[in-house]
């Protein structure tokens, strides 16, 4: 397993180390928080949907491994859903609260994934992370919306419909960029040479200036309130999500770098928009910051063993 110790901590450490920095330059007030609003928006919106869309056309779709890569990632989200259900008495929390827990316990930050998936498989692993971001991305969409809705039934009277809720998911931007890039590789259709370079111009541009506002974005003085149950959400997320990912896939017999981005979308801290999203549906907010902040840190030291596990399971010939 240790020859698999250097090339996992020289991948990962660029990626933290992206979060030190930006944490720095935000605490230090080196640029104005109306720029992390701005670059948040122009990320979410532009930079990473045109990585999504070039990664996902550029991807091989039709590969033997995908439907089993599907079915593991599905049954890890589910599963861990069904496990912070199952730990809902244990919190102690009022609804409003305990949703952020339960999203956080599936959520994943794809903008880590990514770069994690680029950083170990230089080949493949930009267009097997962008079909995990397809599998994933609809699913705990899906599921959070659904939970944040249970808050406002009373008010509202009615949980949304489907229809309503594949509106909502398609306005994503990430799973919007995704689906067209699946649709524009399936299809063979190609775009103009001219259009295909700027947007491989803005993918450039997502990741570097996506992790720094990662580090930003975190709020460490969020993690005083709530230990037990941030304590709780950060254990699911990082141990139990990954290890139900490492146990489907060995049921399943998927292997190989298929297999190990399965792993790392699982073992990723939960996304930095879901903060805006349990806000914007009346969750707590506060909770969820706390949250995201408490899993951001404690990756650093729980994404190097988890991945190491996997490497050494579905890789025996090495990185």
């Amino acid at each position: 397993m240790t020859v698999f110790l250097i090339p996992i901590l020289t991948a990962l450490s660029p990626i933290f180390g992206s979060f030190v920095l930006g944490a720095i330059m935000r605490r230090s007030g080196f640029l104005s928080d109306g720029f992390w609003d701005g670059a948040d928006k122009l990320i979410f919106w532009v930079l990473f949907p045109s990585l999504l869309f070039v990664s996902t056309a550029k991807a091989d779709l039709s590969g033997p491994q995908t439907a089993s890569m599907a079915f593991v990632l599905a049954g890890a989200v589910l599963g861990t859903a069904a496990l912070a259900r199952l730990c809902k008495p244990a919190m102690g929390l009022p609804d409003r609260s305990y949703v952020s827990i339960y999203q956080g316990a599936f959520r994943m930050n794809a903008y880590v994934g990514l770069a994690a998936s680029a950083a170990l498989l230089p080949g493949p692993g930009p267009g097997l992370a962008a079909i995990a971001v397809a599998i994933v991305a609809p699913l705990i969409n899906g599921l959070g919306v659904l939970a944040l809705s249970n808050l406002n039934t009373e008010k509202k009277g009615e949980r949304p419909s489907a229809p309503q809720l594949a509106a909502v998911l398609l306005k994503n931007p990430l799973i919007a960029a995704t689906l067209l890039g699946a649709i524009l590789n399936l299809s063979g259709v190609g775009l103009p040479r001219p259009v295909w370079a700027m947007l491989e111009i803005l993918a450039a541009g997502a990741l570097p200036l996506a992790l720094i506002s990662v580090g930003a974005g975190l709020r460490l003085e969020a993690l005083q309130q709530s230990r037990g149950p941030i304590v709780i959400g950060t254990v699911l997320k990082l141990v139990a999500a990954p290890l139900l990912t490492l146990g489907a896939a060995l049921a399943v017999g998927l292997t190989g770098p298929a297999a190990l981005v399965a792993v790392i979308f699982t073992a990723l801290p939960t996304s930095a928009s879901s903060y805006q999203m349990t806000k914007s549906m009346g969750g707590d907010a506060p909770l969820m910051a706390g949250l995201i902040t408490a899993q951001t840190v404690a990756a650093a030291l729980t994404m190097p063993i988890v991945l190491l596990l996997a490497a050494a399971q579905f890789l025996p010939d090495g990185l």
